[in-house]
């Protein structure tokens, strides 16, 4: 059996695991808390009209030596397109972590589901890569982090970490599943209170089934990091990366070279004032950015931008930027952003991303409250051959109290995508319902 397929059943098992190895004396100091949520409610989309039941449940406990959540949620949808009960976007949660006077250890499980359509997009899994297919997606991660040192002079972190994503149903002959392992090292040295140093490294090994793609990246670095005065802090890194890839087990491509970075952070009286250099390596070859930034606080916002360059290995110059104000009021509160980015995908390919979005939420009685939202997004792949994707959504929702535990919740959202030249894909979505959430200690 692989790797990735004892992955997912891992996830289960080490939720099993964790909870039954937890000391006993975390219930009689702490005691666990358990939360659950369940809204039934009527859907309606391109799909037609269905009852659709939410779940959710939490299960906490801390003392002070140690901490464990879980979480599981999903919905059940009836009927789908063949007259059954469909188990929707469920997700499962789980973190443990042991600390000791100077040191700890952290185990982390996620499990997750995802629908995929020309309007799905997910940050987590993949920065740039927008879906355009049907079926399903689901990730399963299983971590674990060592630290040591929290209060000494000398101290790291330890990490490993299993990934694997699947596709189940889909059409598209470039969607392939792959597993990921990854482990990284992290050590410090406090010279004295204004000088600290660290040796790093990484590996991460991505490895798809039949004609996919694997990627092998492996970093070696030592870096420093000096408190010139109380105002006024610099750093640099100094790396060594190799870049392996392939693709169907045909020949392989190697980009290596070094790495920099180096930083320059002004503290002011209403925030930072951040000067940034790095040059990297990337599966094409070599880029280098320079930025400049600023953040100021506010008693009741926060206004944060930068600016810079990226230069790519064919000497293209991309400007870049981002803008963002949050505003926290009595009644409500306001969230805007602007950016323009380059980000490499999973497997590092490379885009230039914009964003716009914009959030609001308001408190119209004691009672009820309104939220709306609108985001577009433009991903424009620097890869000649690969298509320019938008992307924009827009979010509008009332929730009104009925009770102390329970709400009437209604949303409905506009979804709207383009590939290349390809027609817009729209989709429509509306949602009545009741939630009620319940607390109590087992």
């Amino acid at each position: 059996m692989s790797t990735g397929k004892r992955l997912s059943s891992g996830v289960a098992a080490a939720a099993m695991l964790v909870a039954s190895c937890l000391p006993s004396h975390a219930q009689d100091e702490g005691g666990l808390l358990a939360t659950a949520t369940v809204g039934l409610g009527v859907l309606h989309d391109e799909d037609g009209t269905r009852a659709r039941n939410e779940l959710g449940f939490t299960l906490s406990t801390s003392t002070r030596r140690a901490s464990l959540s879980f979480s599981l949620s999903g919905a059940l949808e009836y009927p789908d397109a063949d007259d059954d009960l469909t188990l929707e976007d469920p997700t499962l949660a789980l973190a443990y972590k042991l600390t000791g006077a100077n040191a700890s250890l952290a185990f982390d499980a996620a499990y997750r589901q995802v629908e995929i359509s020309t309007l799905v997009f997910d940050e987590e899994l993949d920065p740039t890569a927008p879906i355009t297919d049907t079926g399903y997606r689901t990730t399963a991660d299983l971590g674990a982090e060592l630290t040591f040192g929290i209060e000494a002079p000398f101290g790291g972190t330890v990490g490993l970490g299993l990934r694997e994503v699947a596709y189940h149903d889909t059409d598209s002959p470039s969607l392939f599943d792959y597993d990921t392992s990854s482990a990284d090292l992290a050590l410090r040295f406090t010279v004295d209170p204004r000088i600290e140093l660290s040796l790093t490294g990484s590996y991460e090994d991505i490895e798809s089934e039949g004609a996919g793609r694997d990627r092998t990246t492996t970093v070696a670095g030592l870096g420093a990091e000096f408190q010139i005065n109380k105002s006024l802090t610099a750093s640099l890194n100094l790396r060594h990366t190799e870049i392996e890839t392939s693709a169907g087990g045909g020949p392989v491509t190697r980009q290596s070279g070094p790495e920099w970075d180096a930083t320059l952070v002004r503290t002011l009286p209403d925030g930072a004032l951040t000067f940034d250099l790095a040059s990297t390596v990337t599966s094409l070859g070599r880029r280098h950015e320079a930025n400049i930034s600023r953040t100021r606080e506010f008693p009741a916002a926060r206004l944060a931008w930068s600016v810079g360059l990226s230069q790519a290995s064919d000497g293209e110059v991309d400007g870049l930027f981002s803008l963002s104000w949050t505003r926290d009021g009595k009644r409500g509160s306001f969230q805007a952003l602007a950016e323009r980015d380059v980000r490499a995908s999973t497997f590092g390919d490379e885009a230039l991303v914009d964003r716009l979005s914009i959030g609001y939420r308001r408190n119209l009685t004691e009672l009820s409250g309104l939220t709306t939202s609108l985001t577009y997004r433009r991903t424009d792949y620097l890869d000649p051959a690969a298509d320019t994707v938008e992307q924009m959504e827009f979010g509008l929702g009332f929730t009104r109290s009925l009770t102390e535990r329970a709400e009437f919740t209604a949303r409905f959202s506009h979804a709207r995508s383009r590939s290349g030249t390809q027609d817009a894909v729209s989709e429509n979505t509306i949602y009545l319902g009741v939630q009620r959430s319940f607390s109590w200690r087992p």
